[in-house]
Formats: structure tokens, sequence, C-alpha cells
């Protein structure tokens, strides 16, 4: 299984203490670049193809080479990826903690090398998978809201919207006032509608018929149909995504 794959991995070798992030060189090997390349591409496909063994492999393998052989561009996501794993599969917080930490060092590491890269992928690992679980609710809409900023900022508006998605989300289960959560999503609605990120506006649309059904401003409360969203057709919809 899984489970058992990344126990025999012997994970707890992967988590680099900051000093050794710091002093870790660039790799320059070009065989190995392009190892690097296929590797992060296969961790997608056995994503997608419904393999999580040897996404586990892969992914593992691409740490080992990179504290082996240099600094990769995408050390951080699949750091970020790896410490989702540790808090969700292994059940091990603290190091998945370590992890997510070491993942936004190494995202700054690339930052300051003037790296092209997305940033937007390791921060929607962590927003949704990670921060959650570690830190108030309360507390990370700022967090998101920067995290927005930046993806943007970068050309990166799959990634903003990921973002959004999760900060509005955030914003409706903690318990923000529900006609603060509305006026958020028609802010950033109509930005994805323009962009035509259909299936993120999707998303918000979801979430506005949620807080209008808490609100009581639906015939029937207990169906997310109404102005922004149709539980009917939303289904359809959900299912063709």
């Amino acid at each position: 299984s899984a489970i058992r794959a990344i126990k025999q991995m012997k994970m707890e070798k992967s988590i680099p203490s900051a000093e050794e992030i710091d002093d870790l060189p660039m790799m320059f090997d070009p065989m190995r670049l392009y190892g690097m390349e296929l590797m992060q591409a296969a961790t997608f496909s056995a994503f997608f193809g419904g393999k999580p063994t040897l996404m586990l492999i892969v992914l593992n393998r691409r740490i080992q080479w990179s504290l082996k052989y240099g600094f990769h561009p995408s050390m951080a996501a699949a750091f970020a990826t790896m410490s989702s794993v540790f808090m969700h599969v292994l059940k091990d917080w603290e190091r998945g903690r370590k992890m997510a930490a070491a993942a936004l060092q190494l995202m700054e590491k690339t930052k300051a090398k003037n790296i092209p890269y997305s940033e937007g992928e390791v921060l929607f690992r962590l927003y949704m998978l990670v921060d959650p679980w570690t830190r108030p609710a309360r507390s990370l809409s700022n967090y998101y809201i920067d995290g927005y900023k930046t993806c943007m900022h970068q050309g990166d508006v799959d990634s903003a919207f990921k973002v959004i998605s999760i900060y509005l989300s955030n914003e409706l289960f903690s318990g923000k006032e529900l006609n603060s959560v509305q006026e958020d999503v028609q802010r950033y609605k109509p930005q994805m509608a323009a962009l035509k990120y259909d299936k993120w506006e999707f998303v918000l649309g979801l979430l506005s018929q949620a807080s209008l059904n808490l609100m009581g401003k639906t015939r029937n409360t207990n169906t997310l149909t109404g102005h922004d969203f149709s539980e009917h057709h939303g289904s359809r919809q959900m299912w063709h995504q």
C-alpha cells in the first residue's frame, strides 16, 4: 500500500535543517536537471492516474536527489506536498510541520536567486492541506489574501483563484459575519467571470449560495438552490469537471 511504501522510505532523513537549506548548492548537472523535470511530470501523471504509491516513490526520489545533488526550483512544491502526506497519511504532525517550514524556506531561497517559478504551486498546497490543521482559522485570512496578491503579481491567475476560493471557504466556515462573506464573494466572482475561470466561479457560487441559505434568504434552506447556485445543475457541472 501507499502507507507501507512511504514508511519504508525512512523519510525522517529527508527533512533538512534551516542551515542545510541555506547551504544547499545549486544543481547544475544537465542530465540530473532533466531527470528532475521528468520526475516532476511523473509525479503529476501518477497522481492523476490513480497510482498513489508510485507518486510517493517519485516524490521521495525528487527530494533525495535535490538533497544529494543540489537545489532545484521544484523542491519547495515537493516538500509542500510531502508535508501533507506526513500529516494526513502518516498522522505525523510534527514532521509535517517541519516539512511545511522547509517548503517555505525553499520558496524564499528560489525567490532570492531570481529563478522563475510559481509560488502558487507551493502556497496552494500549504493553504489547502497544511495550514487549516496547524493554525487557527481566524488567523489565516490576511495570510491567504497576501498569497492571492502574490499569485496575481506573478501572473499565476489559476493559483490566485484557487487561493481566494480557500480564503472564502475559510471565512464561511470560521464564522465570519455572513453579509461580509457575501460582499467578498461578489468582489472576486466578477474577476473569475471576466477571465473565464468557470471552475472557480462555480466554487464561489456554491459558497455564496451556502451563505444565503444560512441567512434564510432562499425559499428552501435545505437545498443549495437559489440566486447564485443550483444544486441540480451544479451537481451535473461538478461531475463534468
